[in-house]
């Protein structure tokens, strides 16, 4: 976990605003996989984080990444701790990647 001194947030804040952004598109939409993703959030630049979700499937672990800008990351992880509202754009980020992790489990059902 890294903390962000000046922002006074962390990695696991940012990880908590995609959980709690993926919960509201579960809510919204359904999920037809049989559990929750795993979340991982790393730092790929100074301006710029790579979030990966990962779904263990029977014997596959699928996997969905994106990016978050710098700005987008933090602010995300301040309104989680705030309890404010879940940023549109990270939520849209969020609803693509299920969607996807969706798609590649019902693919490795049917493979199976």
């Amino acid at each position: 976990m890294a903390f962000y001194a000046q922002e006074r947030v962390s990695t696991c804040d940012i990880a908590g605003a995609v959980a709690r952004a993926a919960l509201e598109d579960i809510r919204i939409n359904s999920f037809a996989c049989p559990g929750l993703p795993e979340i991982r959030v790393f730092e790929a630049s100074k301006t710029k984080f790579e979030i990966t979700l990962r779904l263990r499937a029977e014997s596959d672990t699928l996997i969905e990444a994106f990016a978050l800008g710098r700005q987008e990351a933090l602010s995300a992880a301040r309104g989680f701790l705030d309890d404010t509202l879940t940023p549109e754009a990270l939520l849209a980020q969020v609803q693509g990647a299920m969607a996807s992790l969706e798609r590649q489990y019902k693919e490795a059902a049917r493979d199976a």
